[in-house]
């Protein structure tokens, strides 16, 4: 083991690495060591300086003594992999060296390399810093180090452990983005009781947090526990900080089935809504740092990227396109043209009385001189006659309709160019488009 693991704090194991020493320490031993020690964890205890009664009787107490006795001792400055090894020399319990040494220069190897993305490494951290109550992530270590405040994060995310791929991609691609993110199974250090790490970081870190749902998550106690906790820190601060994202088809609970819910397959505005609903006041820079392309699916829990889409990316506010029918007839000069509807509000009186083509219908001629119109009076039927003889154009219900010279009524969708007989307004037998009935006669 190198200089660099042995010189390293004791608080950068792993939870699964102290799980096996506790498993051969535990245990007590009756057989003392050539120097007279307790060859279990009574012997690390005595050979620590942690010299307190109370720290004593709490790990006596303690269903896991040896986990228990380093959670005490990583806070004192001797709590070093070295010392460690030499306490277990002393203690003749070579066993346990040689059965751990691997997977402690695992443990190091890799905090290490987390310290180094944030310009430090375990050599550099003091156990004051590493063992410090107030350090729940690597990032809160380096803020300690520079002495500055804890870092709180735009969003945490959960997931499930088999999803860890997809979660990651998310973080990285929030992270080019300039959110700061924080991914639990990455960025807790080592050693910190879970449980008590997400729940603070929940409560107090982290500005919103979004939980990956597929069948995985809710396979998964801790997960549904952390999601219902996000939830209901939410509604006691009146914030939108649960971001619940679609990653898999999975049947979900009332209490999240109910919210709205973003999804990551065949969305091309996913990561456009998600970074907005992380951080606010985010803009995206489309010349220097793009977003990804969205994912078209989920194929066998891997993600397939819509690559179509990479090259020109949808605008945030992108007009909509309208359909056009293959069909349809070209343009008409501006004195020939149909009618057009437009919504009465935005039309004066005399607007909504467009004018039909002079080819369509055979005009009437009347010789019935302006005094000697029929005064038909007040009424239904006096309002029908003046329908009838101002053959205009009547508007029912927001919809356009025209009198034929069988005296029906059609609406105006069913005569024009283009529309197949499949669209919703004109049936394929024309006869069916006519109002039917006693209102017909009316009009005849």
């Amino acid at each position: 083991m190198d200089r660099i693991s042995e010189d390293a704090s004791i608080a950068f194991l792993r939870p699964s690495t102290i799980e096996r020493l506790s498993v051969h320490l535990n245990q007590e031993k009756f057989i003392l060591s050539e120097d007279g020690l307790l060859r279990d964890w009574r012997g690390v205890y005595e050979l620590t300086s942690i010299n307190d009664r109370h720290i004593n009787e709490l790990i006596r107490g303690s269903s896991d003594p040896f986990k228990q006795l380093l959670d005490h001792w990583k806070h004192f400055p001797d709590a070093s992999i070295k010392r460690l090894f030499e306490i277990l020399e002393r203690m003749d319990r070579f066993d346990v060296i040689d059965d751990n040494l691997e997977r402690i220069a695992q443990d190091i190897q890799y905090a290490d390399s987390l310290l180094q993305q944030r310009g430090f490494s375990v050599t550099m951290i003091e156990n004051e810093i590493a063992g410090s109550e107030k350090v729940l992530t690597y990032d809160d270590i380096a803020s300690l180090k520079r002495k500055q405040t804890l870092v709180r994060y735009d969003v945490l995310i959960l997931h499930a452990e088999e999803d860890h791929v997809f979660a990651s991609t998310i973080a990285e691609n929030l992270e080019k983005q300039n959110i700061s993110v924080c991914l639990k199974d990455r960025d807790l250090v080592v050693g910190t009781v879970e449980l008590q790490a997400v729940t603070k970081l929940i409560s107090d870190r982290c500005n919103k947090v979004a939980v990956l749902l597929s069948p995985n998550f809710f396979g998964s106690n801790e997960n549904s526990f952390y999601s219902t906790l996000a939830q209901t820190y939410a509604i006691q601060n009146g914030s939108r900080s649960f971001l619940p994202i679609i990653y898999q088809p999975v049947s979900l609970p009332s209490n999240i089935d109910s919210l709205t819910k973003l999804r990551a397959g065949n969305n091309p505005y996913f990561w456009s809504k998600l970074c907005r609903n992380v951080k606010e006041d985010w803009v995206e820079d489309r010349v220097n740092n793009p977003l990804p392309p969205p994912f078209k699916e989920v194929v066998d829990n891997q993600l397939v990227f819509d690559l179509s889409r990479a090259s020109a990316p949808l605008a945030a506010h992108s007009e909509p396109r309208h359909r056009t029918s293959a069909a349809a007839a070209p343009a008409k000069p501006a004195q020939k043209s149909e009618a057009v509807f437009r919504p009465s509000s935005q039309q004066s009186e005399a607007s909504r009385r467009p004018q039909l083509k002079a080819s369509s219908k055979p005009k009437r001629e009347t010789t019935t001189a302006a005094s000697d119109k029929p005064k038909t009076g007040g009424g239904l039927f006096g309002k029908l006659f003046k329908m009838r003889k101002s053959r205009s154009t009547q508007e029912f219900s927001n919809m356009m309709y025209d009198d034929t010279p069988d005296g029906s009524m059609i609406r105006l969708i069913d005569k024009a160019p283009g529309v197949p007989d499949t669209e919703p307004g004109r049936s394929p037998n024309p006869a069916k488009s006519k109002l039917h009935g006693s209102k017909l006669k009316l009009f005849s």
